[in-house]
């Protein structure tokens, strides 16, 4: 890592000559060293930029909001500011290169504003300007969530886009910051940024996508953070919820699964959910497991029930499955029937321990 002295230059913009000398250079770069040096000199050549503000800038940020905030603040004070000036953009990202590119020079459109809709949120200055500009302070948390030389797929989506209108919701950067955010590291969690073709449930990707089918039929400009979050698929679960509440579905899906397995056909007639995969399915969609859990942590039951299924006979029940069994292997349908219900209604939260506490006792329903 080279380290390059903090410098101040007011704001200028390459001329067309200059964005193909900056763009030849990051293409046909072979020496980091020499490259960034005569990205240095080309800043300041006369025969390239063009000077377009008496406002200084620095060359050295740690973080894209910092980078984004002073951008804008020195926005009224530069000529013909627009995000469709390719050479005031790329003059920027070359200014900046220390903090744009402290270990390596990566792909031009990092750079240099790109037509191409695959390249053209990609761009580190103008789409963290632009998220800066629709949220203010509350775009901090997620522009500083990555170092500022990396873009991020939360960037892409949310930065510099064509549905910029549908997307400046204070709604909107509220759900990211504490649902995409972790609150201990400050980095993005695990899960929310990539997954290219095959999207991950509950992704940034499909997040974006979501918002434009809701803005077809809700009004989200006039909805509150709660009423929003019941629109959610059950897929966002995960980010919305606390390990300690996905610890207490699992265990929930352990009593859903063992009441299929004792009561088989009735069971799966009584539920009303469709066939045994859509069952599995919506349960699953309930407590927010996959559904091919529920049906193995059925099958697990299976050698202890006379349900024609073989299930799992080569292996014990683990502990978490012994204690479900040993609870409710003496209570009728009725009681666990009422039990499941409680279990998937999506308006209660049901805690794990409190219903195996209340099982034991025999008073509990009275079924």
């Amino acid at each position: 890592m080279v380290m390059y002295m903090s410098k101040f230059r007011k704001i200028c913009k390459f001329n067309d000559e200059g964005i193909i000398k900056f763009k030849n250079l990051i293409v046909n770069n072979h020496n980091y060293i020499k490259t960034m040096n005569e990205i240095e000199h080309l800043c300041e050549d006369e025969n390239y930029v063009e000077n377009i503000s008496e406002k200084s800038i620095s060359n050295t940020f740690t973080h894209k909001f910092e980078a984004a905030e002073k951008i804008i603040e020195a926005k009224e004070y530069i000529k013909d500011f627009s995000y469709e000036n390719i050479g005031l953009w790329s003059w920027l990202s070359a200014h900046m290169m220390p903090s744009l590119a402290p270990k390596n020079i990566r792909k031009y459109y990092v750079f240099i504003p790109d037509g191409d809709y695959r390249y053209r949120a990609r761009h580190i200055l103008r789409s963290s300007c632009s998220m800066y500009e629709m949220y203010r302070v509350k775009s901090k948390s997620l522009l500083n969530s990555s170092p500022i030389e990396v873009w991020g797929d939360i960037l892409e989506q949310f930065g510099y886009t064509s549905s910029k209108e549908e997307l400046s919701n204070d709604l909107i950067i509220d759900f990211i910051n504490s649902v995409y955010i972790d609150e201990e590291t400050k980095e993005i969690k695990k899960g929310v940024a990539g997954g290219g073709k095959n999207e991950r449930p509950g992704s940034i990707r499909r997040f974006k996508k979501l918002i434009a089918e809701l803005n077809l039929t809700y009004n989200l400009r006039e909805m509150n953070y709660e009423e929003f979050v019941k629109l959610l698929p059950n897929e966002y679960n995960k980010f919305l919820y606390s390990d300690e509440i996905k610890n207490n579905n699992r265990k929930l899906a352990i009593i859903v699964s063992y009441f299929l397995s004792r009561f088989n056909e009735e069971a799966y007639e009584v539920l009303n959910l469709g066939s045994m995969n859509s069952t599995h399915s919506e349960i699953g969609k309930k407590l927010n497991v996959p559904g091919n859990t529920i049906k193995n942590i059925r099958e697990q039951f299976d050698p202890y029930h006379d349900n024609n299924r073989v299930g799992w006979y080569q292996r014990d029940l683990s502990i978490s499955r012994k204690e479900v069994l040993n609870v409710f292997k003496s209570k009728s349908f009725k009681f666990m029937h009422k039990i499941v219900l409680q279990i998937l209604d999506n308006s209660k939260e049901e805690d794990y321990e409190e219903i195996i506490k209340k099982s034991k006792k025999k008073s509990f329903f009275n079924l």
